[in-house]
């Protein structure tokens, strides 16, 4: 039985529902692609800094024929791996400008649109809001989809005064004045029923705050392999596209190789040279390395940023530091100077998946660990720990998923068991 609160709550739901267009009987609206730019942004042939109309697209699935591009799919391009940027030729040579439009709709409606999809390469998107909206959010079709042309689901919403905004994806940060290769042919605009409205309504009113979703945000990835951010705009979307996703809190990783969000702490800053700069950028085939990277937490304090907007957005920005993984450039300062501090361990690198092992055996300093069993090292940790604390964050996650010991065979350690123990431990 329901309280009187309830039924209160429940009439006043129904008396709005009722209030709302009965848009279920009307045609449902489709903007094909030679209404979607207007012919000053586009060209019906690749043409740099517009859209191209291709207007042969029916081999590709184009409903009408015709679709919209950034610019031209790749043939045949070598793909990226592991710790390699992917390679230009899976993106678009130049960026292409914002669309603005106008869906001439009003009331409530479900918005699908007809996206490119190329099964090889780098993921082709695109970028879209309201305009009532701060931010805008990815469109991409779904992993495994065969047809070249693919129609998705976006969003339910309130079309009044709203126009629809697409926008292309900047590409990695190696790769400046690229973008991500996007298509779309058409945008079909379905109108909603009361009942559906009030579904709708529903699935949008998020959970309490420990009831979401959590994320582990992999900041390096979001922002240099696979995206990029320049602006302080550019980070609050990062927290605003996981929020309408229903994540509830956010671990922003800051922390691999160096300290990623600030230069404040010298010690934990990136050690990177202009020739540093030129040889990455030469062995990865890419205009760009760390650099600009590097450069945006000089400007600005991404993590700060990211915390403050979670704070006034419903969504916390806790911090995420990657313990003991020094597993590619750029290093920290302290890394490079400090060379005494990495682990030492007693089986060789290529000796580790052995069964049969002599003790002792040779020692061997592994540089991807910094032995915490030495009060410098952990001098060094807590002091750019207390420069994350200091954005205002909630919590600092110290993630040791991958890369356990965070000690070895050290003098120092070896020295305490034979005092402890009476025992060589290297001979255990």
């Amino acid at each position: 039985m329901m309280s009187f609160r309830q039924e209160i709550l429940s009439a006043l739901l129904f008396c709005w529902a009722a209030s709302l267009p009965a848009l279920a009987g009307l045609p449902v609206i489709v903007i094909d692609a030679d209404r979607l730019a207007p012919p000053a942004l586009r060209s019906d042939k690749p043409t740099p800094k517009k859209w191209w109309l291709k207007r042969d697209a029916h081999t590709w699935g184009a409903s009408r024929g015709t679709i919209l591009m950034t610019g031209r799919p790749a043939t045949a391009v070598e793909q990226g791996g592991f710790l390699k940027v992917e390679p230009a030729g899976q993106f678009v040579p130049h960026r292409v400008p914002a669309l603005d439009i106008d869906p001439r709709a009003r009331g409530w409606y479900r918005i699908y649109l007809g996206l490119f999809h190329k099964a090889t390469g780098s993921g082709d998107r695109l970028l879209a809001k309201l305009s009532k909206e701060p931010y805008p959010e990815f469109l991409q079709t779904p992993i495994g989809s065969e047809s070249p042309v693919v129609e998705v689901y976006w969003k339910s919403a309130d079309l009044t005064g709203q126009r629809i905004q697409l926008q292309q994806v900047a590409a990695p940060t190696p790769h400046p004045g690229f973008g991500f290769l996007g298509g779309i042919d058409h945008i079909k605009l379905v109108p909603m029923s009361r009942k559906e409205v009030v579904a709708a309504e529903k699935e949008l009113t998020l959970p309490p705050l420990p009831q979401r979703l959590v994320a582990l945000l992999d900041y390096t990835t979001e922002v240099f392999w696979e995206g990029t951010a320049r602006t302080r705009d550019d980070i609050r979307a990062i927290v605003y596209r996981h929020r309408q996703a229903g994540f509830g809190r956010v671990y922003w990783r800051c922390y691999g190789t160096f300290l990623d969000h600030s230069s404040a702490v010298p010690e934990a800053a990136a050690r990177w040279t202009a020739a540093d700069e030129k040889r990455w950028a030469r062995n990865q085939k890419s205009q760009a390395a760390w650099q600009p990277y590097i450069d945006l937490a000089k400007r600005f304090d991404p993590l700060k940023v990211a915390v403050e907007y979670g704070k006034h957005n419903g969504i916390e920005v806790h911090a995420m530091v990657r313990f003991m993984n020094y597993n590619r450039e750029p290093y920290s300062n302290f890394w490079h100077d400090n060379k005494q501090f990495y682990c030492l361990y007693h089986v060789k690198a290529d000796e580790r998946r052995s069964e049969i092992l002599d003790r002792p055996r040779q020692l061997y300093r592994y540089p991807r660990v910094l032995s915490l069993a030495y009060p410098e090292v952990r001098a060094y940790y807590i002091k750019f720990f207390k420069q994350i604390a200091a954005t205002g964050t909630p919590g600092i996650l110290i993630d040791l998923l991958r890369w356990p010991p965070i000690a070895g065979y050290d003098p120092i350690v070896v020295d305490s068991f034979q005092k402890k123990y009476g025992q060589d431990m290297r001979r255990r």
